[in-house]
């Protein structure tokens, strides 16, 4: 008898004194930011477009931005493959890294935006695969996981989807769900990045 699990699947980062965090949508997840000193009505023309990036291929990820380097995520179309791109603040790519295999079915490419803490990268493809990327060594993987693989997953129907998240104060912890089949309980692991 086939049974459908949730996978928690939970990394926990110690901080230092000083952590730079980046995820999706903003520190609280909710697309508010506190800068000031933002104009309060546009000119007629809007913002100078500064720069622009068009290498991503099709997808859907947002980009995650630190202190000095934005990053988002984007597909090859030729090898179906999901990568990182690591930009600076005037557009110069300084670094992409392929990770895993991505959606090209319907609704073509990457679906979720990588998460940074300190100098790690955290992503998952839509097949299923989380990855710990290296920041600060041209997005080496560090660890990855094959959820699918390892625990039954079984693909949905316009591929996984997530945007990892943290409490800031608190470290990283990753939870996902998965859709699949197992004969045997689910031991979570809680792996440490």
């Amino acid at each position: 008898m086939k049974k459908s699990f949730l996978l928690l699947l939970s990394i926990t980062v110690l901080f230092q004194a000083y952590s730079q965090t980046a995820q999706w949508r903003g520190d609280s997840r909710d697309g508010k930011y506190e800068e000031s000193g933002l104009l309060k009505k546009w000119s007629e023309d809007g913002p100078k477009l500064l720069w622009h990036y068009d290498a991503l291929g099709p997808g859907h990820a947002s980009a995650t931005v630190t202190d000095d380097v934005v990053y988002t995520a984007g597909t090859n179309e030729e090898n179906e493959m999901g990568f990182i791109v690591a930009l600076d603040y005037k557009g110069k790519e300084l670094w992409k890294k392929e990770y895993g295999k991505e959606w090209l079915e319907d609704w073509d490419g990457v679906r979720s935006t990588p998460a940074v803490c300190d100098d790690k990268i955290y992503m998952m493809s839509s097949y299923g695969k989380v990855v710990c990327m290296d920041a600060t060594n041209n997005g080496e993987i560090i660890w990855e996981v094959d959820l699918f693989t390892k625990y039954g997953g079984v693909q949905i129907k316009w591929g996984v989807t997530e945007n990892f998240g943290y409490p800031r104060k608190v470290g990283l912890l990753i939870i996902t769900k998965l859709q699949g089949t197992l004969k045997v309980p689910c031991n979570c692991p809680t792996l440490r990045g």
